[in-house]
């Protein structure tokens, strides 16, 4: 006996409907991963792809001039190891003292995004759970770059406010040429 082409195809979706939904889209996953030729580059590459600057810096000065502007706050002055920057920001202490101590250093980043696929942000604080570039940081501020100046001998100094603390970014040019002027930045930072 030969089967029909229409009834074979009748049966498989009728023994499909009788799966869970859950299961069905898991095996249509399962096919399309073992179809597809190369794999995705894992999602510590993606990140990379979408930072604007990453350095480790070493803090020199903590509150320059012995003066604390506010309780809660320090203000770092910190010297970059690998593209000679020279930074100064306000840190809360309480909330991340671990930097907050002279001679600490850290890895700090700027991004445009905090996605890993480096697509832009909605605006609003995404609640869906999936993995972000602020899962490898200790301290994330979302902030607002107001001001790129030049600073003599092919520098710049580019200062961002992060809802009243602020960065102060110099450098040579070539290593800050990503920043623009009024760009939305996530400053990212670890302890190394």
């Amino acid at each position: 006996q030969t089967r029909s082409p229409r009834r074979s195809r009748a049966r498989a979706r009728a023994r499909a409907a009788e799966r869970p939904r859950g299961q069905r889209s898991a095996e249509r996953r399962a096919a399309a991963a073992a179809s597809s030729s190369p794999s995705p580059p894992q999602p510590r590459a993606r990140a990379m792809a979408s930072l604007l600057l990453e350095d480790i810096f070493e803090v020199e000065d903590l509150n320059p001039g012995g003066k604390k502007l506010f309780e809660k706050v320090d203000r770092l002055k910190c010297r970059s190891q690998q593209q000679e920057l020279e930074l100064q920001l306000d840190v809360n202490c309480e909330v991340y003292p671990e930097v907050c101590l002279e001679g600490a250093a850290f890895s700090l980043a700027l991004a445009p995004t905090l996605s890993l696929d480096g697509a832009p942000d909605s605006g609003s604080f995404d609640q869906s759970g999936e993995k972000n570039l602020a899962e490898n940081y200790d301290y994330v501020m979302h902030g607002q770059l107001f001001k790129i100046e030049a600073a003599g001998a092919g520098k710049v100094a580019a200062t961002a406010s992060f809802g009243g603390l602020l960065m102060l970014l110099t450098g040579d040019k070539r290593s800050l040429g990503e920043l623009a002027l009024d760009q939305k930045l996530y400053l990212l930072m670890r302890r190394v």
